[in-house]
């Protein structure tokens, strides 16, 4: 077993350490054969449905600040300089730039490919797919595929697996669709920075960081003689929560900018190159 993990480490770097470490302890996230008193296999796979299906829809728009939004994009879009304006024209060597970004062993849950068709491929595909984003963005119109993705329900660490509210979807999302969120941070990482004092989701960055700051601060005070008090606020599904409306209007303050508008919804973000 250990001359097996390390062979497949040295073989293929890329591979997580920890990560092979907990599958050989056995503690990978397992399943509950009933959830919420459901045992049914395929009734359980209908509850997380739809439980990840209402909580995708949750947050609601006023049709009137959407019909804003598309109505200053429209007339962004007619007021754009054909000197000044971003090319739509996406490159081989920035595809490339983001293929190397990709993770490995990643699947897109739909179509079956991997990142590793991406990974291993030759260069001359990054020309082919090139094309293919350039024309997406150009036209502002993207394939079904793009769109498809698979939620997977996975156990938040030792909390009980029998309890549907114990699992956080995660999405195995098209790897074309992973490409473009690569290009767009790519190209835009001037005006998408966050603030500095945020530190999760952020590159070069960590939660741990956050965590040291605040014991040292508590210790300090601690250690002179004054009592600290801490406020901590749980923000669940924070992130299931964005308002759209709102998101596109501080990408639209930022000059984020504006090529193409479409009524697909995926491509409404496609719309900011």
């Amino acid at each position: 077993m250990k001359e097996r993990f390390a062979a497949t480490i040295s073989r293929d770097r890329n591979r997580d350490f920890w990560t092979e470490v907990r599958k050989i302890a056995g503690k990978t996230a397992g399943t509950s054969a009933t959830v919420d008193g459901i045992s049914e296999p395929n009734s359980i796979a209908e509850l997380f449905a739809n439980k990840y299906q209402s909580l995708h829809s949750i947050v609601s728009y006023s049709t009137s600040d959407m019909d804003k939004i598309k109505q200053r994009i429209q007339s962004d879009i007619a007021n754009i300089s054909t000197t000044g304006a971003h090319s739509a024209n996406i490159s081989a060597v920035e595809v490339g730039m983001c293929v190397a970004t990709l993770k490995f062993h990643k699947n897109d849950g739909g179509t079956g490919l991997n990142t590793n068709h991406f990974k291993y491929a030759s260069t001359d595909l990054h020309y082919h797919v090139a094309l293919l984003l350039s024309a997406v963005v150009c036209h502002g119109n993207v394939p079904k595929d793009f769109l498809l993705c698979t939620t997977i329900p996975m156990p938040k660490g030792n909390t009980n697996r029998a309890v549907s509210g114990n699992y956080r979807g995660i999405t195995l999302s098209s790897v074309f669709g992973q490409l473009i969120d690569l290009l767009i941070l790519h190209r835009y990482s001037d005006v998408l920075g966050t603030c500095d004092l945020q530190f999760g989701f952020k590159a070069k960055r960590s939660t741990a960081m956050c965590s040291m700051v605040l014991k040292d601060a508590i210790l300090y005070y601690v250690n002179h003689g004054s009592s600290v008090f801490c406020i901590f606020l749980d923000a669940t599904k924070a992130f299931d929560r964005v308002q759209y409306c709102s998101l596109f209007d501080k990408l639209l303050d930022r000059n984020v900018h504006v090529r193409q508008y479409s009524s697909l919804p995926y491509a409404a973000v496609l719309g900011y190159f």
